[in-house]
């Protein structure tokens, strides 16, 4: 349809109602008054086939995908900002006391006071800047403000709210497709999961239902938007959310109990074989970048680490190496199977690798 209404469809089309007594040869004052309004019109075509898919959520995108996902009663999910903890010294060694809205800098970052916490020199620090940059770093800070006696204060490594980046067209699109095409009603498994990840700083949710736990059993493993483990803080930030006996937004029988996956460390070694001329030190840190960047995309509910799939993205990662003769997974040549049940739920992490030349 977009060929036979294009410029050169439409010039010709327009050229045939013209008498064929008239010039219209091509550089004629008939074609050239044509040529101008059959490229404008092809243009107006254009842009309302553009338009019109615009309209759909298959094929719509940024402001217009925002519009139609909500007349369905959807928004997308705007960048929030990270919530860490600090640990705060005066000059002599000893806790520090600090008023809310002090603020702290690190890399461009810049973090304001919030809530003190239970530990003396402790507190809760909101990142100002949103978006998943709040998340990953620690260490020393630098004080924004002029704060007397203060001797050093430091940024613990895991946040406490992890920030999430604001939500892109493909996830907008794919959140949408499961609220209207799966019933979240009384309780079901659907439910559980919209409630579940429409809480800040929640990316991943696994429903465990009554057959496996027990009548008027729910369990829910949660994780952050990289399918990591959450905090303790929000863990207990999702369990209230959901209460108990109809106190949250559980329905009035069911017993939420919500958990964050354990860590499976998994010590990769791998046989290479390369290319004439090449040394190990020259591939090795593609192929660590490569395998760690593997075992960070692995699905949150993947119950196992293939073999086959890690060496296919070390060979991709790196033409120099002509083959991988084995790889082994802590120790052993086969896949590696992970515990997925609600009381040891297991997600991996890569704890080293190691190459050896053959």
């Amino acid at each position: 349809m977009a060929e036979a209404y294009g410029y050169e469809a439409l010039r010709k089309e327009m050229l045939a109602m013209v008498p064929e007594q008239l010039d219209k040869r091509e550089g004629s004052v008939i074609d050239t008054t044509v040529s101008p309004v059959a490229y404008e019109i092809a243009r107006q075509l254009w842009m309302i086939g553009e338009l019109f898919g615009l309209l759909f959520a298959d094929t719509s995108q940024g402001e217009w995908l925002d519009r139609v996902v909500y007349d369905f009663g959807l928004e997308r999910q705007r960048a929030t900002q990270a919530v860490r903890k600090i640990r705060v010294f005066d000059q002599e060694g000893g806790p520090m006391q600090l008023r809310l809205g002090d603020r702290f800098a690190k890399e461009g970052l810049v973090f304001s006071v919030i809530d003190g916490d239970e530990q003396p020199g402790s507190y809760l620090v909101r990142c100002q800047q949103a978006g998943t940059e709040g998340n990953e770093q620690e260490g020393v800070l630098l004080p924004v403000d002029h704060l007397v006696g203060l001797g050093y204060a430091t940024l613990e490594a895991e946040p406490v709210y992890p920030a999430q980046p604001e939500e892109t067209d493909d996830q907008l699109r794919e959140r949408f497709y499961r609220h209207v095409r799966r019933a979240a009603f009384g309780g079901n498994i659907a439910q559980y999961e919209q409630q579940a990840l429409s809480i800040e700083g929640i990316g991943r949710v696994k429903v465990f239902s009554a057959p496996l736990l027990g009548p008027g059993q729910v369990g829910l493993m949660v994780g952050d938007e990289a399918g990591k483990p959450v905090s303790g803080e929000m863990i207990e930030k999702v369990q209230e959310f959901f209460g108990e006996e109809g106190k949250g937004v559980a329905p009035i029988g069911h017993r939420v109990t919500v958990k964050t996956p354990a860590l499976h460390e998994i010590a990769v070694q791998v046989s290479l074989q390369l290319k004439d001329g090449v040394q190990l030190k020259e591939v090795q840190n593609g192929l660590r970048q490569a395998a760690q960047v593997f075992f960070d995309q692995e699905g949150f509910e993947e119950s196992m680490v293939y073999r086959a799939k890690l060496q296919a993205s070390l060979l991709n990662a790196e033409p120099r190496v002509l083959d991988i003769p084995s790889l082994t997974l802590n120790g052993a040549e086969g896949n590696l199977e992970l515990d997925k049940s609600f009381d040891g739920y297991e997600i991996p992490k890569l704890s080293n690798i190691t190459f050896v030349l053959v």
